[in-house]
């Protein structure tokens, strides 16, 4: 009797046996989500069979009871878990919540508790009444009410499991699709065998193989997941990932048939249709048809093309990569197509800015030479008649004399301003080097600003060394560098004194110019630096003119090699060091610019000082 109900019983624990391996194999080589739910399956498909092949195997009816009673610990949660795995899947992840999970768990839970008390209220079964055969002996019951609950809920979540695959083959292409059939044959297994077990009339003769329908499932995941890699290409993944993708995606054979692609790809396609499958490509997208032949040999590359079909130009990088087995052997090709036409219209709109700013640039440098050579010259000659005429003048004549030679002075400080910022700006400041006497210097440029102070009653003390001092640099740029200096301190000083001093450190000169008016806020003194707006400046309340004036000649400090340090307290005074080299290195050859300055004849109290050694 053994033996007979073994022959019947051997298909259950083979289903058992090959559910079990699976379950362990798929945990040592697979970490993810859709396999962990996958081994639950087999798990619960495995205690399934085992339970339903020991109840034939028993022979005391109560046995049989047991151990078929056991079957509902797998029967119970294995909709659930069929339902999750669909959803995992098809990368629906965002569905699987414990929320959800925990919701459809409430009938399963309920299940499992009424399957054990059956004999309370016999709400699963009614019932049992021994089945003998000549091959097995079982039982045989009545359904109850509750058994059709849980097979109506699991019948629900099976055909929703179904109808998930389902969709993934309806959005699925070429070789997807084929993948995705086979899942959905294999889903079909366990859902026919359950039916023609609930749905046969002679039940003394019938057995339930759902168990192992499951296992046959299984098996048939298994082979996709771990031989095939079909869990790893999900059709939902394409669908939801590259046909979300703003770049064209284009799948062909080694041979150039097109076997799956996007929508962006769809939109390139020259009947303006959906590529058909099959097709080569260069049919379907003739603008790829050079590049497809120069790529055939090439595991990746990337270039440039035209769509030369289209009405506007189209630029398009295509990026092409083999597609290469589990061996190592080249299957297909996968092109990626990004629209760049935009990149390419802004890089040739540079391209014209660049080349109009560079003639714009090489206008504005001989605009800049005309004025430095035809109004300087004539403007220098004004002013040096005008000194002429002062000397020799005499009553209203010196007056008028006088304002046409400060005049001329204001003029040119003006128009050296405007010149230098351009210089400075564009980059183009070309320095004249000589051999300078910096006593006269600093003698010509404490002249230029002799009346205003005395117009305004501040004492103005001029210290210069005994001994002539001498150093190699542009003149006409050092004057104008002090000379603005000198009259910011002059501006801001409305009583006290003002100090101009200079010595010789070494290899290094230093002129220094201090005051006792009002000082500079720290945020001005960084403006000198970090050029403010002309809304900026006026919040500080002072001269706008003024953190322009220093700006120049910072920079034409910078320029000549050395520093400008400004050091100020509000209300007490600023002091104004300048350090330069003896002599000026230049980067590069410089051309020589003629740009006198005029010399003005003033009368100067010098305050003597012990001069340092000049070196």
């Amino acid at each position: 009797m053994l033996f007979d109900t073994l022959s019947v019983a051997w298909p259950y624990f083979l289903a058992a046996l090959i559910s079990g391996t699976m379950f362990l194999i798929s945990k040592r080589l697979k970490k993810n989500a859709t396999t962990n739910y996958f081994s639950l399956c087999v798990a619960a498909a495995c205690f399934w069979s085992f339970f339903s092949g020991l109840h034939l195997v028993v022979p005391e009816l109560s046995s049989k009871i047991f151990w078929s009673d056991l079957t509902y610990l797998a029967i119970a949660p294995l909709p659930v878990i069929w339902f999750v795995l669909a959803l995992s899947y098809s990368r629906n992840r965002q569905d699987i919540q414990v929320r959800t999970i925990a919701w459809l768990s409430i009938i399963p839970l309920i299940t499992l508790v009424l399957v054990p008390t059956n004999g309370l209220h016999y709400w699963v079964f009614g019932s049992a009444s021994p089945l003998n055969t000549p091959d097995f002996s079982s039982f045989s019951r009545v359904f109850g009410p509750w058994f059709w609950v849980h097979t109506t809920f699991s019948y629900t979540l099976i055909l929703a499991g179904i109808g998930i695959f389902a969709r993934c083959m309806i959005q699925s292409q070429g070789h997807f699709r084929k993948q995705t059939i086979i899942m959905l044959i294999g889903s079909l297994i366990p859902l026919v065998f359950n039916a023609i077990y609930l749905l046969n009339d002679e039940s003394h003769l019938r057995l339930d193989y759902t168990p192992v329908a499951f296992a046959a499932t299984g098996a048939v995941y298994f082979l996709g997941l771990f031989k095939y890699k079909m869990l790893d290409l999900m059709p939902i993944a394409r669908a939801e990932i590259v046909r979300s993708m703003e770049d064209a995606v284009i799948v062909t054979d080694m041979n150039g048939y097109i076997l799956d692609t996007n929508e962006s790809a769809n939109q390139l396609n020259s009947s303006n249709n959906s590529p058909e499958i099959g097709k080569h490509i260069r049919s379907e997208f003739p603008f790829l048809e050079e590049y497809w032949i120069d790529n055939q040999a090439t595991f990746r590359s990337s270039r440039e093309i035209q769509r030369s079909s289209s009405p506007e130009e189209e630029w398009y990088r295509v990026d092409t990569k083999t597609i290469l087995n589990s061996s190592k052997t080249p299957e297909g090709w996968l092109y990626v197509l990004r629209d760049i036409s935009v990149d390419k219209r802004a890089v040739r709109q540079r391209q014209e800015a660049m080349k109009k700013l560079e003639e714009f640039s090489a206008l504005k440098s001989a605009f800049v030479s005309n004025m430095s050579h035809d109004i300087r010259s004539p403007l220098a000659g004004i002013i040096g008649l005008a000194d002429v005429l002062v000397e020799e003048c005499e009553g209203e004549q010196l007056e008028f004399a006088a304002m046409i030679r400060d005049s001329g002075n204001q003029l040119f400080r003006v128009l050296n301003s405007m010149l230098s910022i351009v210089h400075l700006s564009s980059g183009t400041l070309d320095q004249n080097a000589e051999v300078i006497n910096l006593t006269m210097l600093s003698r010509r440029v404490t002249s230029i600003v002799e009346r205003e102070i005395a117009e305004k009653n501040v004492d103005f003390e001029v210290s210069l060394p005994e001994d002539v001092v001498e150093a190699e640099h542009d003149p006409n740029y050092l004057t104008h560098a002090l000379t603005l200096i000198l009259e910011c301190s002059v501006l801001f000083t409305d009583q006290g004194k003002i100090q101009f001093d200079l010595k010789s450190d070494h290899d290094e000169l230093v002129f220094q110019i201090s005051d006792t008016g009002r000082g500079f806020e720290p945020a001005f003194q960084k403006s000198i630096y970090e050029a403010l707006n002309v809304k900026e400046m006026a919040n500080f309340g002072i001269d706008k003119g003024s953190e322009l004036a220093l700006r120049v000649a910072n920079g034409l400090i910078e320029q000549m090699g050395g520093t400008l340090q400004i050091t100020s307290e509000l209300g007490v005074g600023t002091t104004f060091t300048v350090r330069l080299p003896s002599a000026w290195t230049p980067v590069e050859a410089s051309v020589p610019v003629d740009n006198p300055l005029p010399s003005s004849r003033s009368r100067i109290v010098e305050t003597k000082s012990n001069p340092d050694p000049v070196h």
